[in-house]
């Protein structure tokens, strides 16, 4: 079945916008549409009541009470008794600044988890971008052979006709073609694929295609520069930050040592009886509770565990970034040298497949070996477009792997 080019050339239109964005540009209004970017005002908000709730005179808000007694049910004679209580809980030494450390240290754990939730999202935006640039390169490759191999095919068939071929040729021909036809296919079949997978990451609106990325470039060659980037990545700062939190909560857990003392004032007016008149008098009383060693034991001990697991997990994200970092370094250089190979071999191919094509016209080989040159040919065309694609994505993995957003 012969393809109509434009048929197969009209889904790359789709990708070009009115006007084209860069991929900070695209990373930026995908990250606002994420479910963690949404939540964030709310979030702040929530820790600005507890930033003020830490810095309030009192652990909890004061309560008041009001009681009333009389001897209306039995004898009746006027006794009545009214009292009005105060309670306001009381700070336990060195409690109320440990909870602010505490709020202000989680506070910042947060922003280090959004900065680590970017980061996150960015490699899935660069993944998502790269395979999407692959498989429009492997889908221009396969209509431009296509085209190629029909108009040869076409050729072949009026020449057929014009009994200037043998039948044998022009079938080859047309066996060249439909395998031309289904890579094509595979090749619209894996950028379908691509291309949703990358409005599915960017939730795509209007503005959430692109037509052309300015390629990236390694952030840093020299082992200082790699440091600091490593010493400023979003996941060694969210371990850090976590030490810290856990840090807080044990000083915390350490001042906490019961529940929080009471200081109580109440005022009561009362009378015996009808004929005599109300007198009042004034109560101060302070509640302290007792007891709570096996609770506070058990928050220390919750406390001092979170601390070394997060210790743990902070000495792991410094081993982890500095192999990732390797790794992607060395398939940078892998790809950068595969990217020489692949040039090599698309000349070589070049050359072969110029003289098999006079070597046919001129008789002296068949279609069949000409057809190979001629797929051998595309084949490396495709290995050199891959090739330098590649590059592109490794030099995105290692920005990504140095902790470098968009």
């Amino acid at each position: 079945m012969r393809v109509c080019s434009f048929w197969r050339l009209w889904p790359l239109l789709l990708l070009l916008p009115a006007q084209a964005a860069s991929l900070h540009e695209v990373f930026v209004a995908a990250w606002a549409r994420q479910p963690e970017a949404l939540g964030r005002a709310a979030r702040e908000e929530e820790v600005a009541a507890r930033v003020d709730a830490a810095r309030a005179w009192t652990p909890q808000p004061p309560a008041i009470s009001l009681s009333q007694k009389s001897d209306r049910i039995d004898r009746n004679t006027g006794q009545r008794e009214w009292e009005v209580e105060v309670g306001v809980p009381l700070w336990q030494p060195g409690e109320r600044q440990q909870q602010m450390a505490a709020v202000l240290a989680e506070h910042a754990a947060y922003r280090a988890e959004q900065l680590h939730s970017q980061w996150r999202f960015a490699g899935e935006l660069r993944e998502a971008w790269w395979r999407l640039q692959l498989s429009t390169s492997d889908l221009a490759i396969a209509r431009r052979r296509l085209e190629e191999v029909g108009a040869v095919a076409d050729d072949l068939a009026r020449q057929l006709k014009a009994g200037a071929v043998s039948r044998l040729d022009a079938n080859q021909a047309q066996i060249s073609r439909q395998a031309a036809e289904l890579a094509l296919t595979q090749a619209d079949l894996a950028w379908q694929r691509a291309r949703g997978e990358w409005q599915a990451v960017v939730l795509a609106t209007q503005t959430g295609e692109i037509a052309a990325v300015p390629a990236e470039v390694p952030s840093a060659s020299s082992a200082a520069e790699r440091v600091a980037l490593l010493e400023r990545h979003p996941a060694w700062l969210l371990a850090l930050q976590r030490v810290v939190v856990a840090q807080a909560r044990l000083g915390l857990a350490a001042v906490n040592l019961r529940d929080a003392p009471e200081l109580g004032l109440a005022i009561t007016r009362e009378r015996q009886s009808r004929e005599d008149p109300y007198a009042q008098s004034l109560t101060l009383k302070l509640k302290i509770p007792l007891g709570g060693d096996s609770r506070n034991r058990s928050r220390q001990a919750a406390a001092a565990a979170e601390l070394a697991e997060a210790q743990a997990q902070l000495d792991k994200q410094r081993r982890q970034r500095a192999l990732e970092v390797e790794g992607a370094a060395a398939e940078l250089q892998q790809q950068q040298m595969a990217v020489n190979i692949a040039g090599d071999r698309q000349q070589l191919a070049l050359d072969n497949f110029t003289l098999q094509q006079k070597a046919y016209r001129l008789g002296h080989i068949d279609l069949a070996t000409r057809l190979r040159a001629e797929a051998e040919r595309f084949d490396a065309e495709q290995a050199l477009a891959r090739a330098r694609l590649e590059v592109g994505r490794a030099i995105a993995r290692y920005n990504q792997a140095l902790g470098v957003l968009p």
